[in-house]
C-alpha cells in the first residue's frame, strides 16, 4: 500500500442476509487487495471435513453452529481480531456484525480513530417487508424471518452512515 492510500475501517450494520458479506467481497475485488474481516460470526464457524456433496464427492464444508450463550465470547474475539489488525496496520479492515445500536460499534470507531484509520459506517437496513423477506431467504445462518424483522426494526439510526440497497435476488 502506498503512503498516499489511507488506512480505512468499514463498520457494517444490518441483519443476516442483507448483503454485508457480498458487499465486502466486491470491495476486495474493487480495491484489488485482500481485506481483513472481523466478525463475531467467525467464532461460530468451523470446517467439517469429508462431507458428501450433492454429486457424492467428499468435500470440506463450512458449518455455522450458533450458541447464544457464547455470544459475549464471540464479540470479545471479534474485538481482539480487530485490534490485532489495527496493530499490524492492515490497510482495509471490515467489521461485519449486526451492530444494531451505536454502543455496539463505538469502541471499534474509537480504536480505529486512535490508530489513524479513516472510518466509514455502511448500513444494510431493510426498509420494506419485501426487503426483510429477501434477507431472511438469503441469509446463510438460518435466521428466521421473525428475527430478521426484529433486528431490522431495532436498528438505531446513524446519520453518518452510507446507505446500501438490499438486493432482492435470492442467493445462488
Amino acid at each position: 500500500m502506498s503512503e498516499q492510500t489511507p488506512k480505512r475501517v468499514y463498520i457494517l450494520r444490518g441483519p443476516s442476509g442483507a448483503g454485508k458479506t457480498t458487499w465486502t467481497n466486491q470491495l476486495s475485488r474493487d480495491l484489488g487487495l485482500q481485506v481483513t474481516v472481523c466478525s463475531a460470526d467467525h467464532f461460530f464457524e468451523r470446517v467439517e471435513k469429508n462431507i458428501a456433496g450433492p454429486d457424492g464427492e467428499m468435500n470440506d464444508a463450512l458449518v455455522y453452529d450458533f450458541d447464544v450463550k457464547k455470544l459475549p465470547e464471540a464479540h470479545q474475539r471479534c474485538m481482539q481480531a480487530f485490534l490485532l489488525a489495527l496493530l499490524e496496520e492492515h490497510p482495509v479492515v471490515v467489521v461485519d456484525n449486526t451492530n444494531e445500536r451505536r454502543w455496539e460499534y463505538q469502541n471499534y470507531e474509537l480504536a480505529a480513530r486512535l490508530a489513524g484509520y479513516e472510518i466509514q459506517i455502511v448500513d444494510f437496513i431493510p426498509r420494506t417487508i419485501d426487503e426483510v423477506r429477501a434477507c431472511a431467504a438469503r441469509n446463510r445462518h438460518g435466521v428466521p424471518l421473525s428475527v430478521v424483522a426484529t433486528k431490522a426494526a431495532a436498528m438505531e439510526r446513524d446519520t453518518r452512515a452510507t446507505q446500501v440497497r438490499i438486493h432482492m435476488e435470492p442467493k445462488r
